[in-house]
């Protein structure tokens, strides 16, 4: 019977996980390139171990035209690469905007990477007049000047990658790779929503609360079992 607590007190604990998953989602359905999180699932890694790891659903949400050239979606795989204090991340998010030192920066105001390193503006703050164009990969031209190319980068195993508390992703290790032209397309004047379906996410959050509650029944009445068992043994 103590086996029994045992394990259904594990099945809470996951299912408490779990409910927490579905309200940051929920919480997260206007957050811009936010991705899903999924269940925390019990796995066995390579060395024969049991170890707890949850899922991110890393597909595309949906496009949606801003108007703003500065605005970038990618259609596809790969993640924007910005420069923070705690080093390079990586980002979904592609509301950018210029700084007024002429950096294009990202949300948290963290410099948006591109081939030659901070991307540098300053020449379309100056001129207004001149038109902003970021091609399909990445390149940057401000009238016939060519500025830049964003960095469109990834990784071998993305749910390797950890979030960060600004929404962001990071590898450990670094180790980030260039994304191959092919798996990618950069939509310029557009922003990538969520990919959270509030509705699934809703019904998830009953099915786990009803799961949570049986749970919590069958540590009740094997509790009550032993309560028993303990004053027949007294007897």
């Amino acid at each position: 019977m103590i086996k029994g607590i045992y394990t259904a007190a594990r099945g809470l604990e996951y299912r408490l996980k779990n409910i927490e998953t579905v309200a940051n989602n929920l919480a997260n359905i206007n957050s811009t390139g936010y991705k899903k999180e999924g269940d925390f699932q019990q796995i066995i890694n390579a060395a024969g171990k049991t170890e707890t790891r949850q899922v991110t659903d890393f597909s595309n949400g949906n496009f949606v035209e801003s108007g703003n050239p500065l605005d970038l979606a990618i259609k596809g795989e790969g993640f924007f690469e910005v420069q923070t204090d705690n080093g390079v991340e990586l980002s979904r998010n592609g509301r950018f905007t210029i700084s007024e030192n002429g950096f294009l920066v990202d949300a948290n105001g963290d410099k948006v990477l591109g081939a030659r390193g901070e991307i540098n503006l300053s020449s379309y703050m100056l001129n207004k007049d001149q038109k902003v164009e970021i091609s399909r990969t990445g390149e940057i031209r401000i009238g016939d000047e060519i500025v830049d190319n964003i960095k469109i980068a990834t990784v071998e195993d993305p749910q390797s990658l950890q979030k960060t508390g600004g929404g962001n992703y990071y590898d450990p290790n670094q180790e980030y790779i260039p994304a191959p032209e092919d798996k990618f397309e950069l939509l310029s004047g557009y922003v990538e929503e969520s990919n959270v379906n509030p509705i699934y996410e809703m019904q998830k959050m009953i099915e786990i609360n009803k799961d949570y509650e049986a749970a919590q029944k069958i540590i009740n009445t094997i509790d009550a079992s032993l309560a028993k068992l303990s004053e027949i043994g007294k007897v």
